[in-house]
């Protein structure tokens, strides 16, 4: 952890006092417990999987309507045909 306060440390003291209760919060949220900390990197990776397999198979991860293939002004994405009340995209 100290390494990260480190990296903040080297900013100026304004920019510090805004993110002292961000510092505070991750100090405090550190998981120690090493079957914890296994066990929330394996959920993670699982919910990452499964994202990315609804993905794969045409099917937003935050409602559940299909997605469409779509034409920004810089690139392609596949987006939500349910926009604009889900705003969810993947570039491709």
């Amino acid at each position: 952890m100290g390494d990260v306060k480190n990296v903040i440390l080297k900013f100026n003291e304004e920019i510090i006092d805004h993110l002292a209760p961000i510092i505070v919060t991750i100090t405090n949220d550190n998981i120690k417990d090493k079957k914890i900390r296994l066990s929330h990197n394996k959920e993670i990776k699982e919910k990452i999987k499964n994202k990315n397999d609804l993905i794969k198979n045409n099917i937003c991860p935050r409602c559940g309507s299909m997605l469409i293939n779509k034409k920004g002004k810089y690139c392609y994405f596949i987006g939500c045909s349910n926009y604009p009340k889900c705003h969810f995209y993947h570039k491709i």
